[in-house]
């Protein structure tokens, strides 16, 4: 049924396809639109999985109690730049939906929509705020209520982390809200630093890690990136 909802000739293909660097590999236009309208029908079924889901909790009366977190691990690059999947720190990929409905009897006067940066090991602490449980000093997220509250901002920067043993691939992205910078540890044609400048660049179009202009931009993303890893090596402390 999913499978079959969307039309593959309806689908649009990004722009950033046709950005991608090596025209003649990968998948064509046509088997392209197949994935993306596959992919489109799996998109619908969550929807509607979660939509039942929704009306259990209002049948069952526990709407009001419930704490809802919509999310995702990552994003899609669905063809952008000639990419799939995963991988890769460009937008399609890392920005990931959160929607996040506390429960109504918390009494909170929220903010209806947070722009600012926020980290999914965020997500531990949040849940564990709502339930009245006492957050572990190990743990390295925040809980987002006093931002959802207007109470607090967002991170001034955020990790993103990517390790796939099967492929020898290892890189580390730190993000603030105008550049993104990333390593990736040398394997084969892969490796070396990526910087953009989303203010000036927001399709990440070009690549400026070896721009002269951008070189101290490269440097203190570079202590940015390094100093948020070192910071994240909290000690064991004894929890009591």
């Amino acid at each position: 049924e999913y499978a079959e909802m969307y039309s593959q000739d309806e689908m649009q293909l990004s722009e950033l396809y046709l950005k991608r660097p090596n025209p003649d590999k990968g998948p064509t236009e046509e088997l392209l639109r197949r994935w993306m309208a596959f992919y489109y029908g799996l998109c619908t079924f969550v929807d509607d999985m979660v939509g039942k889901l929704f009306t259990t909790l209002r049948e069952k009366g526990l709407w009001d109690d419930t704490l809802i977190i919509f999310t995702s691990d990552h994003g899609e690059m669905l063809g952008d730049f000639g990419l799939f999947g995963k991988g890769a720190f460009y937008e399609s990929c890392i920005r990931v939906p959160l929607i996040i409905k506390p429960p109504l009897n918390a009494d909170d006067k929220l903010v209806p929509l947070v722009e600012d940066q926020v980290e999914l090991i965020d997500l531990a602490p949040t849940i564990m705020d709502y339930a009245g449980l006492r957050i572990p000093p190990t743990v390295q997220g925040e809980s987002l209520r006093p931002i959802m509250q207007g109470k607090e901002r967002g991170k001034e920067a955020v990790l993103c982390e990517y390790t796939s043993n099967n492929q020898n691939l290892h890189e580390k992205c730190i993000r603030t809200s105008r550049y993104k910078y990333w390593y990736a540890a040398p394997h084969g044609s892969r490796g070396g630093a990526t910087l953009f400048d989303l203010q000036e660049d927001p399709k990440e179009l070009r690549n400026v890690a070896d721009d002269p202009a951008y070189q101290q931009v490269r440097i203190d993303m570079q202590d940015r990136l390094m100093s948020h890893l070192l910071l994240s090596e909290k000690p064991i402390l004894r929890w009591k």
